[in-house]
Formats: C-alpha cells, structure tokens, sequence
C-alpha cells in the first residue's frame, strides 16, 4: 500500500522511480495473494497436515532468485542482501513457497530486530559432506543468550512490550 500511495502522492517522480515502485507493488500483492492462500492452510497445519509440494531445484539458483525479487526494496531502506553460493550445483527438493515464506521471515525479522542503522544480510548456500547447506547471516547484534531457549516457542517475542506470557500465570 505504501508504494501505491507514493505513486499517488507523486513521490516517485521519474519514470524509474515510477516503475521500481510498480515492481515492488506488483511483488507485494503477488506475495500477499500467495499469503492468503496459505492462510487456508491453516487449520492442516495446526495438525500437523500442512500440504507440501516439493519440487527439484538448485538452491543456489533460489537463492538468487529470491535475493533479486528482494533487493530493490531493501535497497531503499538502505539495508544491503548479498549471496555467497559455491559455484557447484546445489541440487535440493523443497517445497518454493514454503522456502520463500521461510527467508522472508528471517528477512523480516532481520529488519525489526537487528539493531543494526546499517544492516547487512547474507545468505549462504554450499555443499559439504554430500550435504546441501544454507546459512542465513546479518550484522546485528544477535539474540541475548536468555532468549535462545524461547525462541521457537510459538507467539514468544522477545521484545518486552510484545512479550506473551504462557502457563498459569
């Protein structure tokens, strides 16, 4: 909605500009459309039935696919992305959108929590032991030790005024 209200209040004044913000308005709705239908999904993953429809890929070659789509909105927020792929194939099967889903959130919560005025992302893709790899790196500051065991508890966050307690209490 962001960039579709640049385009109207005439932020975007070249036609570069004009169609960057297309570009990314288009992904985003193209994203969002992927969004809701995943939200039918909902109730099968709850138990534990989630569709998953893998498919053989190059996870390097996913991986600049992903950083291309990404890049010019994460440009404008000052944030680099870059990949670091060995040159050698990388033959995975995953389920794409499900993968897509994954690195966006780690890319979004890259952006709100890395505290971090010029933030750097790095995706990693290499094979080592007959084993495709992927790593998922920035420069912020990490998280705090004590937070490491929540981390995978679902609605935890680690921001105070977000935080929900669990249990009895």
């Amino acid at each position: 909605k962001g960039f579709i209200k640049g385009l109207r209040d005439g932020v975007a004044k070249t036609p570069e500009k004009r169609e960057q913000y297309l570009s990314i308005a288009y992904d985003k709705a193209c994203h969002m459309d992927v969004l809701l239908q995943k939200l039918f999904y909902f109730s099968n993953l709850e138990t534990g039935q989630l569709p998953i429809t893998p498919t053989n890929e190059d996870l390097g070659l996913f991986v600049r696919k992903f950083i291309n789509s990404v890049q010019s909105e994460l440009s404008m927020k000052n944030i680099k992305i870059a990949a670091d792929i060995t040159s050698v194939p990388h033959p995975v099967k995953i389920d794409t959108e499900q993968m897509r889903r994954i690195l966006i959130n780690l890319t979004e919560n890259a952006v709100k929590y890395a505290q971090n005025e010029s933030l750097k992302l790095k995706i990693s893709v290499w094979r080592e032991n007959n084993m495709e790899h992927l790593m998922f790196a920035d420069n912020g500051d990490g998280v705090p030790d004590e937070y490491l065991p929540y981390l995978f508890e679902r609605f935890w966050r680690g921001d105070e005024s977000r935080r929900i307690v669990s249990g009895d209490g």
